[in-house]
């Protein structure tokens, strides 16, 4: 209601008047049990220290003040390491994240590395040594030969559309995360896609 606030509780000097001409607007209703005891569920189920790479993955993504669209973490390894998996190096733990970004291949600034840097520092155990690393890409060319219906001759545009979907590192709002982090392209991921396309003969 208004006219409610008529004046200070500790008034800094006698002359202050204080009123409400209109109703405060927004705001909620106070948090109900129910509520309150999934959210109590939430931070209990969040990793507060980081041990396992999906701690590592989980703290990077929550870190205050940024967008992280994805984040993979490599346990044993080291930046520069040749042969890995192969060779291992104890107690290293690498993080590579990517940010928000409208580009098809986002990249990391040193500002964005450092901040996911210092945050994971406050919940890492003592031992591991810690790396934070922007995203690397890998162009990937496919030549493919389609042998069409006559009627879908004209298809070429769907179907390289369809295999730059696939490939692509980021999401941009079609429901997958995107090309996952380190996988392989296989000629059964491209044939597949292919096959799938109406028209497709071979």
């Amino acid at each position: 209601k208004d006219g409610l606030v008529t004046g200070l509780r500790h008034a800094a000097a006698p002359s202050v008047s204080v009123t409400n001409p209109f109703p405060a607007r927004g705001g909620q209703e106070a948090e109900s049990l129910a509520q309150a005891k999934l959210r109590v569920q939430r931070e209990l189920a969040a990793p507060t220290r980081a041990v396992t790479a999906e701690d590592y993955e989980a703290i990077a993504k929550a870190a205050p003040g940024l967008r992280v669209a994805r984040v993979k973490a490599i346990p044993l390894y080291k930046p520069g390491m040749r042969d890995f998996p192969r060779v291992s190096a104890q107690a290293q733990m690498t993080v590579v994240v990517v940010p928000y970004s409208e580009s098809d291949k986002p990249k990391a600034g040193k500002g964005f590395l450092q901040t996911i840097q210092q945050h994971l520092d406050r919940h890492r155990l003592l031992t591991t040594e810690l790396h934070v690393i922007p995203a690397e890409y890998i162009k990937v060319t496919v030549h493919a030969v389609v042998v069409m219906e006559p009627k879908y001759k004209n298809e070429q545009r769907r179907i390289s559309l369809e295999l730059k979907n696939l490939l692509q590192p980021m999401d941009h709002g079609q429901g997958a995360e995107g090309w996952r982090f380190g996988r392989t392209v296989y000629k059964g991921d491209i044939y597949g896609v292919i096959s799938r396309i109406k028209g497709v003969v071979y």
